[in-house]
């Protein structure tokens, strides 16, 4: 999911430059609620991998849709490696034109053949959001705006104040999520619970949003007088961190969502390196440990760039 919010400056870019353009985006269809109710663009095209797994037929049937826009241009935006069926899918939309970053330095020339435009690697670009765009910049386009956007609908965010004052509290001063599916990326939640208890003890409201790759913390957080939010909706999600004071969190597709509401964010990275993933813009803090241990974070330093 992070990686798709790299996108979301280029799809504002484009659209600024041409006001009449039709945009059209494939995506998953679990990383549709990133871009649901995202203005820029005027199709979405959901690839449903899982269903498409056990009915492979089906694919004609989405290609069709594809086609039946007569795109002019097929555009593949990828920064780390080349992929068959985006490849695939830009060759099948029927668009006369297919761009796509030279796949050389990605170590697969040989899919350079599904394109007929290829923008050569921008070298210099070390941000993910300016590597997504590059492939427009030969082409005299500009990238004015780089922060990340994730477009909260007016109901999920009704429904994230209604969560939040269920628990009882004013809004929160802080979220925390502590979570993240990658373990290496996980703060200890024994370093957030006890940052949250400082943060209570000055007269801070806080509340923990869990995922599901965490929800078995609940028990030990409700245990130690925090609130816990979970089984929410990314959309809720997202309308739960632009109502907070500020967000607390690890390096994972949640920072992406709180950086792209525009939250205020102090987001603890590990292996990953900030200059490329942390959303852009000066909303969102970043702190990391010398060895890139995400434990090795001294819970003072999380505190000092809260403040």
């Amino acid at each position: 999911m992070g990686d798709l919010f790299q996108v979301t400056p280029t799809l504002r870019a484009l659209k600024n430059w041409r006001k009449d353009i039709i945009l059209g985006l494939v995506i998953q269809d679990r990383n549709l609620p990133v871009f649901r109710d995202n203005p820029r663009l005027d199709r979405l095209h959901v690839y449903r991998k899982r269903e498409l797994n056990g009915a492979p037929w089906k694919i004609f049937s989405f290609l069709r849709g594809i086609r039946r826009e007569k795109y002019d241009l097929a555009v593949t935006l990828e920064t780390q490696r080349t992929h068959l069926t985006n490849d695939l899918i830009a060759l099948f939309s029927g668009a006369p034109y297919r761009l796509r970053q030279d796949g050389a330095p990605f170590g697969n020339p040989g899919s350079n053949a599904f394109y007929n435009l290829l923008s050569p690697v921008d070298g210099g670009a070390a941000h993910q959001v300016d590597k997504n765009f590059s492939v427009f910049a030969p082409y005299g386009i500009r990238l004015e705006n780089r922060s990340l956007e994730f477009f909260v609908p007016d109901d999920d965010l009704a429904s994230a104040k209604e969560i939040l004052q269920a628990l009882g509290a004013p809004l929160p001063s802080i979220a925390i999520h502590p979570g993240s599916y990658k373990l290496a990326n996980r703060w200890p939640l024994a370093s957030y619970l006890g940052v949250a208890q400082v943060l209570r003890d000055k007269g801070m409201k806080g509340v923990f949003v869990l995922g599901p790759s965490e929800s078995d913390w609940r028990g030990e957080i409700e245990k130690a007088g925090f609130p816990v939010v979970s089984g929410v909706s990314i959309t809720e999600m997202a309308g739960i961190f632009r109502l907070s004071g500020a967000v607390l969190c690890n390096d994972t597709g949640v920072m992406h969502i709180a950086g792209a509401v525009g939250a205020r964010t102090v987001a603890l990275f590990g292996r990953t390196e900030p200059d490329e993933w942390k959303p852009p813009g000066d909303a969102v803090r970043f702190l990391r440990a010398p060895d890139k241990n995400i434990a090795s974070i001294p819970a003072e330093r999380v505190l000092e760039a809260l403040s």
